[in-house]
């Protein structure tokens, strides 16, 4: 019973993460030289792009073993659309950054 409980919790509960240390950056953005800015952003990019591949390299092989599941997929979707957005959301950034319009 107690199982049962904590898998129906999980499913309850917000599972929504915000990018708390990114929003306080870009709080103090001005502080800091555009082009230390724009590089940094470009690091953090990077850095989603190369897990974005890692999961949907990790997912394929993980298909090519056995079948998976629709709602397996559909936590994989999440996971894909989840690191799009950030990077979506870099880039508009980035280009906020370079057009100086802070």
């Amino acid at each position: 019973a107690e199982l049962y409980t904590l898998l129906a919790d999980s499913l309850k509960e917000s599972s929504v993460v915000y990018p708390t240390t990114l929003y306080t950056g870009l709080t103090f953005l001005h502080m800091l030289p555009i082009d230390k800015a724009v590089e940094a952003i470009e690091i953090q990019k990077n850095t989603l792009e190369k897990e974005l591949d890692g999961m949907k390299s990790g997912k394929r092989e993980k298909e090519s073993a056995y079948h998976m599941p629709e709602h397996v997929n559909a936590i994989f979707d999440n996971i894909y659309d989840q690191i799009e957005l950030q990077i979506s959301f870099l880039s508009k950034l980035k280009g906020i950054i370079e057009n100086k319009t802070l």
